[in-house]
């Protein structure tokens, strides 16, 4: 089991001044001309006025350039198209976007990163991008619920109509079941692990996930699809290079402790976020599903493809395959190994998790 790592990533903003009046909370005068107490951290307190991480701040600015609003997307349009389709395909289009779901319910958990990015002093341009990928998140996971609701209103939490649509609201709950025990986990690790090592499996499934939307733009089978993928994989592209940027800037506290860290990290990511940007897997110990959720997944997957026009199992593989050899490129300039990924015929360091471990990836991207 992992112990516990936390290291001081940078010095607080303190005034410095005298004299101060150390007892200030107890008094009902506070004398003049006088500096109150350091503050105590971690605290979101002073404003941290720190603009000189210049290529980050850039990057916040361009994230704020390149918002966009889902509602505009043509949603009567696409539902439409799908009323059209067969039981069997709206019940497959629905349930996709409720597992993509799982993952993009991200909101909270990036509200989180920016309540401690403030907390322990971050740049303004971290602090900033960190709200812009709030938004970025709540946005990808409003758009799943209303591409789910264009081909099946109201699922997964409508009364079944259909033996399929049962089967398939059974495992988009216990998919959202498995996310809710990465939740706990994920608020715990906020006492275990600095923030930046939080975020390192966040770099596998940017990688994957920006080449499989962009794949998933190109294939769209309907305009709203094909607009949704790209703007998807943008944010997604942009996403990356804050997670290399958040390691980057903070190669300073990656001991050889966190070296291995960041290894079992790499290899969470990649089990946990298989499940939408490959397919499930057979050898993780993360997952706790149905013993047939996999069939169930390689049934309804194909017909998505035809339907939506998310890329083959095969352009997945390829996607996974390359974002390995990319963040491996990365993690090699700071002595980071690489795990072992055989599942994708990826040689590297054998990592092993207890299952109290199985915290150390966030459920996001």
């Amino acid at each position: 089991m992992t112990t516990n790592i936390r290291v001081k990533i940078r010095e607080p903003r303190r005034h410095g001044g005298v004299p101060v009046v150390a007892n200030a909370k107890e008094l009902d005068d506070i004398p003049p001309d006088t500096y109150p107490p350091e503050i105590e951290y971690p605290n979101a307190y002073p404003p941290y006025w720190d603009f000189s991480n210049q290529r980050m701040y850039d990057l916040y600015v361009k994230s704020k350039r390149e918002q966009w609003d889902e509602d505009q997307l043509d949603w009567g349009s696409f539902e439409k198209y799908m009323e059209d389709k067969a039981e069997v395909e709206r019940v497959a289009t629905a349930f996709w976007f409720s597992v993509l779901s799982n993952f993009d319910n991200a909101a909270a958990a990036f509200s989180r990163a920016v309540i401690a990015a403030q907390e322990y002093q971050f740049d303004a341009g971290t602090v900033g991008v960190f709200t812009t990928i709030v938004m970025d998140e709540n946005r990808h996971c409003i758009m799943c619920g209303k591409a789910a609701y264009c081909a099946l209103k109201g699922f997964p939490f409508r009364k079944p109509q259909s033996d399929l649509e049962e089967k398939a609201r059974k495992y988009a709950w216990w998919v959202w079941w498995n996310g809710s025990r990465y939740w706990e986990a994920y608020k715990a690790a906020y006492d275990k692990y600095p923030l930046p090592i939080i975020f390192t499996s966040f770099l596998m499934g940017e990688a994957a996930s920006t080449t499989v939307f962009g794949g998933a733009s190109r294939n769209a089978k309907h305009a709203t699809m094909a607009e949704l993928f790209r703007n998807t994989a943008r944010d997604e592209a942009r996403h990356f290079t804050f997670t290399m940027f958040l390691f980057e800037d903070n190669k300073h506290v990656i001991t050889d402790e966190i070296k291995k860290l960041v290894t079992k990290q790499i290899r969470a990511g990649f089990e946990f976020l298989s499940l939408i940007t490959y397919k499930p897997l057979k050898t993780t110990k993360f997952w706790k599903l149905p013993r047939d959720f996999y069939d169930f997944f390689l049934k309804m997957d194909p017909i998505v493809q035809d339907v939506v026009g998310i890329p083959s199992l095969e352009f997945r593989e390829e996607a996974w395959r390359k974002a390995v050899l990319k963040v491996g490129a990365f993690l090699s300039k700071f002595g980071v190994e690489m795990p072992e990924i055989p599942e994708l015929g990826i040689d590297g360091r054998e990592v092993r998790f207890e299952d109290e471990e199985m915290e150390l990836a966030p459920p996001v991207f």
